[in-house]
């Protein structure tokens, strides 16, 4: 994985519970030509029900449905391990809350400047 490719600073990642996540694909819309994605309570769109950009209907994904979402949720925990566990072994693995977007955002940010700094002037 990581010798074969391009070298990899940084994995982050997302410990989010289970609920928040059930919560958020569920009410997740799409608009499947763009790969755009709204959510109903905290992204929606401007108009209900329509892509922002083209105006065109939005779609809920079969597999956000809660039930589906639950058992995507029961084979990653058993399969998830494994991954974090080969890039916390390589030292590049960085574990946080992922329960709000924007304080995600800001800790990776300032993560990767650090580590950029570091590089930079090391």
């Amino acid at each position: 994985m990581i010798e074969d490719d391009a070298p990899l600073d940084l994995v982050v990642e997302l410990k989010v519970p289970k609920k928040v996540l059930i919560d958020r694909l569920s009410k997740q819309l799409v608009h499947p030509a763009s790969g755009r994605t709204y959510n109903i309570d905290f992204n929606p769109p401007m108009v209900e029900g329509k892509d922002d950009v083209t105006g065109e209907p939005l779609f809920k994904r079969e597999d956000d449905a809660a039930e589906i979402v639950r058992r995507r949720l029961e084979v990653h925990d058993k399969t998830e391990s494994k991954v974090v566990d080969y890039y916390r072994n390589h030292g590049v693995c960085m574990t946080m809350s992922g329960d709000s977007s924007s304080m995600v955002f800001n800790a990776v940010s300032e993560t990767m400047h650090g580590m950029l700094e570091k590089r930079a002037f090391g």
